[in-house]
C-alpha cells in the first residue's frame, strides 16, 4: 500500500506531498545489514513477539560491527521531527519508534522489518502485561496500572472471573484507551504525520 504523508509544518499549501511505498520487491541491491547499505529499522510493536526480534537485532548488530540505537519512548522528548536527521546507512535502529525514527525525512530508504500480531489477542496480551506489570516505569504508567488493578479489585468482589476481566472494564476510560489506543497501522506513520492511507 501507499501512505501519503502531509507536513504538519507546512504554511505552504503546494508544499510536496511526501509520498511512503511498501511494496514487495527485493531490497538486496540495497545491502541492508552492510556498513555502506540501507538503514534497517525495526519497529517493535507491544506485544508482538517484539523484545524477542530486537534481541536478535542487537545481536546481529554487534556480530556484524554495525553501528546500533535502541529508542523505547514513542518519539517523545525527542526535537521535532523536521528537525530530527534522517536514518545514517549502515545503521540498525530498534525500539518503539514509528518508521522513519522520528524523523520527516527519509534519506536513505530504510529497510524497515516489523512484526504484527492478530488484534484481539494483541490488546488482551497488552491488558494482561499491563495488570500483572512488577518492573521499573515511569510514575504515570504505574498510575495507570494502580488504577487497572482498582477496577479489577471491584470486579473481583462482583464475583468476575481474571479471563473475563478485560470484557467487563471495557466501560472504564482506561481500559478503553488500551484497546482502542493499539492500532497497528500507527507505528508505520511518520511522526507527527496527518496521513491518507491509498
Amino acid at each position: 500500500f501507499l501512505v501519503f504523508c502531509w507536513p504538519v509544518h507546512s504554511a505552504a499549501a503546494d508544499e510536496a506531498v511526501l509520498p511512503y511505498e511498501f511494496d514487495c520487491q527485493t531490497r538486496k541491491g540495497d545491502r541492508p545489514f552492510h556498513l555502506q547499505g540501507a538503514p534497517v529499522q525495526y519497529i517493535h510493536v507491544w506485544k508482538a513477539a517484539g523484545s524477542t526480534i530486537q534481541a536478535f537485532m542487537k545481536s546481529l548488530a554487534r556480530k556484524l560491527k554495525l553501528p546500533y540505537e535502541m529508542g523505547n519512548d514513542m518519539c517523545k522528548g525527542v526535537v521535532a521531527a523536521k528537525f530530527q536527521p534522517a536514518l545514517r546507512k549502515g545503521h540498525v535502529y530498534v525500539g518503539h519508534r514509528p518508521i522513519l525514527w522520528c524523523s520527516s525525512r527519509q534519506g536513505t530508504r530504510p529497510f524497515n522489518i516489523i512484526s504484527l500480531r492478530e488484534p484481539i489477542s494483541a490488546i488482551r496480551s497488552l491488558y494482561n502485561y499491563k495488570a500483572t506489570f512488577n518492573g521499573k516505569a515511569s510514575p504515570g504508567f504505574w498510575k495507570n496500572v494502580e488504577k487497572q488493578r482498582a477496577i479489577e479489585s471491584r470486579l473481583r468482589t462482583q464475583g468476575i472471573p481474571t479471563s473475563k476481566m478485560l470484557e467487563h472494564s471495557l466501560d472504564q476510560p482506561l481500559v478503553w484507551n488500551i484497546a482502542t489506543n493499539f492500532i497497528q497501522l500507527k507505528w508505520l506513520l511518520p511522526r507527527g504525520c496527518p496521513v491518507g492511507v491509498a
